[in-house]
This record gives structure tokens, C-alpha cells and sequence, in this order.
């Protein structure tokens, strides 16, 4: 459905194509048309880019994005187990509950 739709637009910056990796399909500057075009923003970007890196926010932006992958797998896997811990949770909840209709 979204790959039938035409994502390059013409803007000041250049041109932007969809990135058919993105879940959202949001469109991304593509640097080669980009330096090409507009070699000055090019280098605007990158000063940019070297200023927030060197703050310490920067850098903490930056660390979260290399260790996002391990970040989404420790968030699936919590997920995981704590529906297995729910589901032993219940089990252990029904024997208890029947035990004590019989005691009582």
C-alpha cells in the first residue's frame, strides 16, 4: 500500500526518499543529493551534528542510539518473562483458591 506512493518531495534542502527500512515509512535526506545539491547545508549538518556531540546530553542521545538494539531485545525479553511469572502467577492463584474451598 505506502510503496505505491511517490515520497520524494522537492524542498530548499534537497531531495528526501522514504527509507523503505522505517517502520513509519518518514522520509530521510539523502546525503548524496543532498552534498551535491546543497553542499553548503551539508556542511551545516555536520557542524551541527559535531556540536551536539560534544555536549553531554549529545553524548547520552548518542549512547542510547548504539545500544538501542540491545535496549529493544531486554524490553521484548521482560515482556516475555513477566507474562510467563503472570501465567505461573495465575496457575499457583487457582490451586490456592480451590485448596481453600475444600478446607473450608
Amino acid at each position: 500500500m505506502l510503496d505505491d506512493i511517490n515520497f520524494d518531495i522537492e524542498n530548499p534542502l534537497g531531495t528526501y526518499k522514504a527509507n523503505r527500512f522505517s517502520p513509519l515509512h518518514l522520509c530521510n535526506p539523502d546525503i548524496d543529493d543532498l552534498a551535491d545539491t546543497h553542499p553548503d547545508q551539508v556542511a551545516l549538518m555536520e557542524l551541527v551534528v559535531d556540536e551536539i556531540s560534544k555536549d553531554s546530553a549529545g553524548q547520552y542521545v548518542f549512547d542510547l542510539w548504539l545500544s538501542s538494539t540491545s535496549i529493544f531485545y531486554s524490553m521484548a525479553t521482560s515482556f516475555f518473562w513477566s507474562i510467563v511469572c503472570i501465567y505461573f502467577l495465575s496457575l499457583f492463584a487457582e490451586y490456592v483458591a480451590w485448596a481453600m474451598i475444600f478446607v473450608i
